[in-house]
Formats: structure tokens, sequence, C-alpha cells
């Protein structure tokens, strides 16, 4: 005959009222975990977004190694100075962007294009 499984009694007791003193130390608790959480989204998205800029950069350092190189080759190509201006822009280098921009002028002084980034160089200073 098959011996019949019972289960365990549990004779805890949960209290009908709980104390002020354990509503305030529930809500602290509450308001400190929901805390902890929204800094540790915050850290995390920070984070991410500092290793896709990384990664922007490098993606842009290698454009600039490749049309300095294409500069090397052919010194009197406007738009070659003109995408370096614009990729030392997205870093941040102004100098060196409004360098490569004086060189689209002395290249194609009515160069439209070279016109704007030049405001917006002037903008930066």
């Amino acid at each position: 005959m098959a011996k019949r499984v019972e289960f365990p009694q549990i004779l805890r007791k949960i209290p009908a009222t709980l104390s002020w003193r354990t509503v305030v130390a529930l809500l602290i608790v509450s308001f400190a975990l929901s805390q902890a959480i929204l800094f540790a989204h915050y850290l995390y998205r920070d984070y991410t977004d500092s290793q896709l800029k990384q990664a922007q950069r490098k993606e842009i350092e290698a454009e600039i190694e490749k049309w300095r190189n294409v500069v090397r080759e052919r010194p009197d190509y406007r738009d070659a100075y003109f995408e370096l201006a614009l990729l030392t822009y997205r870093l941040e280098r102004f100098g060196e962007a409004r360098f490569y921009l004086r060189k689209v002028f002395e290249l194609d002084p009515n160069f439209e294009a070279g016109r704007e980034l030049e405001k917006a160089l002037n903008k930066r200073k």
C-alpha cells in the first residue's frame, strides 16, 4: 500500500496590522531600493553611451586617416580637405577644422558648403 504524503503545517502568524514604525521602515526601504535601481539604470545608460561614442570616435579617426592619405596623394583635391574639416569638426577639434577649411578656400574661394561650415565654426569660438 502506498504511503500517503502529508504537507507540513506552517504555524507562522501574520499580524493583521502593522505598527507605524514597520510601515515607515518599509517605505524607507522601498524608496532606497527604487533610488538604487534608478541609479543603476542611469549608470548603465551613461556607460553604454560612452562606449558608443568611443566606437564612433574610432570610426571617425579611421576616416580622417583615409582622407589624409588622399590629401597626400592629391594635395589639390578640395573635397578631401572639406571632408577632413567636417570630420575634425565632428570630433570638436575646431582649430584643425579651421586649418582644413582654409585649405578648401585656397582651392575654391566660392565653395558654398565650406561657407556653411565656416558659419558653424564661427559660432564655436
